[in-house]
């Protein structure tokens, strides 16, 4: 991110395209962010563009990063040994919560079961 903006100034458009680096990226002069944490949380995910590309206020980025670490953490870091719940599945079954209905994931990915569909609606719940 730092190189190609540095190497191509305004000439280039660099889109950030994972979801645990978001804040970073957009402090370091990401143009955009391809992630499916905006379809899910898509003010915060806003505010957070303007904080951190806009504002270039560390501070309270990272205030609004910290309100999305729960979902982040959720979708890539709360793995069983088999890997689930995939993050697609994550993101469609957290759009389906919110009354954004997208259906289920198709094969070979599979919906969250009740443990992790409750955990995400906590996890909602408390970002929202």
């Amino acid at each position: 991110m730092h190189d190609l903006k540095y190497l191509c100034g305004d000439k280039l458009t660099v889109l950030y395209g994972h979801d645990l680096d978001a804040p970073e990226a957009f402090l370091c002069g990401a143009d955009g962010w391809v992630s499916g944490i905006p379809n899910v949380l898509p003010r915060l995910s806003r505010d957070l563009y303007d904080a951190g590309a806009e504002e270039k206020d560390v501070d309270k980025t990272m205030q609004i990063w910290n309100k999305m670490l729960l979902l982040v953490h959720f979708t890539h870091h709360n793995k069983t040994p088999e890997g689930r719940p995939h993050w697609l599945s994550v993101m469609k079954e957290a759009l389906n919560i919110l009354g954004r209905k997208v259906g289920k994931p198709r094969l070979p990915l599979t919906p969250l079961n009740k443990e992790e569909r409750k955990k995400l609606e906590e996890i909602l719940k408390k970002i929202q």
